[in-house]
């Protein structure tokens, strides 16, 4: 994914848990999203609903999921993992 001139890039580390953890809130102007898991447990992204059944897998490690055209939402996304406690930094492009 490359990010055009002109846009902003505003990263955060995000702590999930077994719950639906807000990764980003909602927002109109999103151009794309960028997710990377560095925990030790497999997270799983959606909306507020999220469950480890429903949720996009993303793997613990390093696993990446980009969220760009035509598939970006200006819904807020959440995360969760199975039973853990993880760290997720996320990458917004607006």
């Amino acid at each position: 994914m490359s990010i055009p001139r002109g846009t902003a890039a505003a990263p955060v580390a995000v702590s999930v848990t077994s719950s639906a953890t807000l990764l980003r809130a909602a927002n109109t102007s999103r151009k794309a999203l960028l997710i990377c898991n560095n925990g030790a447990a497999d997270l799983y992204v959606g909306l507020s609903d999220v469950t480890a059944a429903s949720g996009v897998p993303v793997k613990a490690s390093g696993g990446v999921l980009t969220i760009a055209p035509p598939f970006i939402t200006g819904q807020a996304i959440y995360g969760r993992t199975a039973s853990a406690t993880i760290d997720v930094r996320v990458w917004e492009v607006t």
